[in-house]
C-alpha cells in the first residue's frame, strides 16, 4: 500500500525491463495494480505497454533479435562452436509515443522528437 501512494507522488518512472517481453496482458496487470496517471507516466521498455495505455518506449527491435538469434542458432547447428562466435547488441531500436496519453497528461511532445518515432500511436 505505502509503494502505491510513493508512485502516485512521482512526476515519471521508468519501468525496468523485464525478463519476458511485457506484452498486452502483463500491461492491464501493472494498470490493475497502479494508479493510471503512474502507468501512463512511465518510460517503458517494450511497445505493447504503449499500446495497452503507456506513454513512451524506446526498445530494442524483437524482429531483429529473433533474426539474429536464428542466424547464430543456425551457424551452430552447422558446426560453429558457441565459444568462436562474437557477442552480439541489439542494433536496431524503436521508439513509440502515443500522443493520445501525452495530450490527456497535458505535454507537448517537441515535432522533432515525434519525426524520430518509429510509430506515433494518435
Amino acid at each position: 500500500m505505502r509503494r502505491r501512494h510513493l508512485l502516485s507522488l512521482a512526476d515519471a518512472s521508468a519501468a525496468n525491463p523485464m525478463p519476458a517481453a511485457v506484452n498486452q496482458k502483463t500491461a492491464r496487470a501493472l494498470g490493475s495494480t497502479l494508479s493510471p496517471m503512474v502507468l501512463t507516466r512511465a518510460m517503458w521498455f517494450d511497445r505493447q505497454a504503449v499500446v495497452a495505455g503507456g506513454l513512451i518506449s524506446l526498445s530494442a527491435n524483437t524482429n531483429d533479435i529473433f533474426e539474429r538469434a536464428a542466424v547464430i542458432t543456425d551457424k551452430v547447428l552447422k558446426g560453429a562452436k558457441p565459444a568462436d562466435l562474437p557477442v552480439e547488441q541489439p542494433a536496431i531500436f524503436e521508439l513509440v509515443i502515443n500522443l493520445k496519453v501525452a495530450k490527456e497528461l497535458g505535454l507537448t511532445l517537441p515535432r522533432s522528437v515525434q519525426v524520430q518515432a518509429n510509430e506515433l500511436i494518435e
